[in-house]
């Protein structure tokens, strides 16, 4: 992920996103299509609005900067009520992985790229979420062992040892296990 993300550089090969190989050179076109939501997410602020805000930091972000009832309607979808001057240090880790979402939210990216999305996610949540980002119009490419989030993969790509076989969701299971 943090090769994909731009974080760090690939020992071999590339990728490339709509015909465009990324590398040094296009690194920052690539960062302005992608954003990353890792699994332990870094909050970057002491309170919810600046944790949220923390993107416009950030030079390679463009979308313009959301006011606050922007800010407490996409959390309200996510089923996050508190205020925005919330300390960040009294959110859960479900939470925190909610508020990661929201801010990626706030970025209006095509693609994401995701660390275990939902590890932190009671059920509840987890299909809030789900629910949240099938409206939306995204590339998703994540890192998951959760067999519902699994389920709503469009492809799926299996890495076992130093190989990598595609399957599609029926092989992988339905996630009702």
């Amino acid at each position: 992920m943090h090769v994909l993300a731009g974080l760090q550089p690939a020992n071999t090969g590339t990728f490339q996103w709509q015909g465009r190989t990324i590398s040094e050179d296009t690194l920052t076109w690539w960062r302005q299509q992608c954003c990353y939501v890792p699994q332990m997410p870094i909050m970057g602020g002491e309170h919810l609005r600046q944790a949220l805000l923390l993107p416009w930091q950030l030079q390679a972000t463009t979308a313009p900067m959301p006011d606050d009832d922007t800010l407490q309607a996409l959390l309200a979808k996510v089923k996050i009520m508190h205020g925005l001057d919330k300390p960040v240090s009294t959110l859960s880790g479900g939470e925190k992985q909610r508020v990661a979402i929201v801010r990626a939210l706030l970025l209006n990216r095509p693609v994401w790229l995701m660390d275990e999305p939902t590890s932190a996610l009671d059920p509840a949540s987890r299909d809030t979420v789900m629910a949240l980002l099938a409206k939306q119009s995204l590339t998703i490419v994540s890192v998951s062992h959760d067999p519902h989030w699994l389920a709503c993969a469009d492809q799926q790509h299996v890495m076992q040892g130093q190989g990598v076989d595609e399957c599609t969701a029926s092989v992988m299971g339905s996630g009702s296990e």
